[in-house]
């Protein structure tokens, strides 16, 4: 903090919201994210630090079971990792936006992201990952069909 590397400073806390994370400190790891390590990235205007960090707020919304206060930050974060083209993100992202897109009844575009996520496990050679993704389109795709879109 004294030699003023903010870079450094915000990875440091996002390391030290992921233990208290770990420790199911939930409260505390969300303070730091949101008030000291997202405001340190955004100063930097670093991209790839934005989106991580959106992403690991998402993570503890969902660990607090409030998935609609996680669901912008899901979206905010892949469009980031979309823009920057970061596979890997696009990949692990796109699977919760994915189905984040299909829940709220946006299928067409929820099929979309996991087959984008679907490719990029693929491309990364995320064999494991990838056969998961492809169970879970098909899951999406039944899913869809049995709960179509009223007009």
């Amino acid at each position: 903090q004294k030699l003023g590397d903010m870079r450094s400073l915000a990875v440091t806390r996002g390391k030290i919201a992921d233990i208290l994370q770990a420790r199911g400190k939930l409260g505390e790891a969300m303070r730091i994210r949101k008030e000291q390590q997202l405001p340190a990235f955004e100063k930097l205007g670093d991209k790839a630090g934005i989106a991580s960090t959106l992403w690991a707020i998402a993570q503890i919304e969902i660990a607090r079971k409030n998935p609609k206060a996680a669901a912008p930050k899901i979206a905010e974060a892949y469009s980031l990792v979309l823009e920057m083209g970061r596979l890997e993100g696009v990949a692990v992202i796109g699977e919760a936006f994915g189905q984040n897109l299909i829940a709220a009844g946006r299928h067409d575009e929820g099929l979309a992201v996991l087959q984008r996520s679907l490719d990029g496990f693929k491309q990364l050679g995320r064999d494991e990952d990838a056969g998961e993704m492809e169970e879970l389109l098909t899951q999406a795709r039944k899913y869809i069909a049995d709960h179509p879109k009223e007009d």
